[in-house]
């Protein structure tokens, strides 16, 4: 079986590649859109079996876009995740008085194991699955140019993390 095919529709490209990173070891397919239109065409033409939108995105907002999904007969059913970097009551109280409503939400920034239980949560428990290490045969096997120093895996998810909390909070 094939993984999940994930439309992240988000404009910040630095956020975007950190949502790509903390997918990166799972079997999904990942689809990229910068603003609402992008998304909405690329939501139609590659029929993802789940989105993740920004809501303050350019060109259809995430609640526009979102209504528009859930209105349109093939992404009807295709569960949507909101994204947002501010808790405010008005853009909660907005998401409640719509009458069709995201899947999950999401507050930036958030972590693989955030990330990994709203997934779970509106795709179910095996939805996704650890992808399988690259065959690394002689001829498969290219070198790097320059070495590459090792690091931690772990520490550089924190390192990401720490860095998207302090581009993100809402204390600066």
């Amino acid at each position: 079986m094939a993984g999940l095919k994930i439309l992240v529709i988000e404009d910040d490209q630095f956020f975007q590649q950190y949502v790509n990173d903390l997918l990166q070891g799972f079997d999904v397919e990942l689809v990229n859109a910068m603003d609402g239109e992008e998304g909405l065409l690329l939501a139609q033409s590659v029929e993802p079996d789940l989105i993740l939108t920004d809501i303050e995105i350019p060109k259809i907002q995430g609640f526009v876009l979102l209504n528009q999904l859930k209105e349109m007969p093939q992404t009807a059913d295709v569960p949507v995740i909101l994204m947002s970097g501010k808790v405010e009551r008005d853009l909660l109280d907005k998401h409640s008085r719509l009458s069709v409503h995201a899947d999950g939400y999401l507050l930036k920034p958030f972590s693989l194991a955030e990330l990994h239980g709203a997934i779970t949560r509106v795709m179910g428990t095996d939805a996704l699955t650890a992808s399988k290490a690259p065959v690394d045969t002689p001829t498969e096997r290219s070198l790097p140019e320059a070495p590459v120093p090792v690091q931690n895996p772990r520490s550089e998810e924190r390192r990401v993390g720490k860095e998207c909390r302090s581009r993100w909070s809402p204390y600066h």
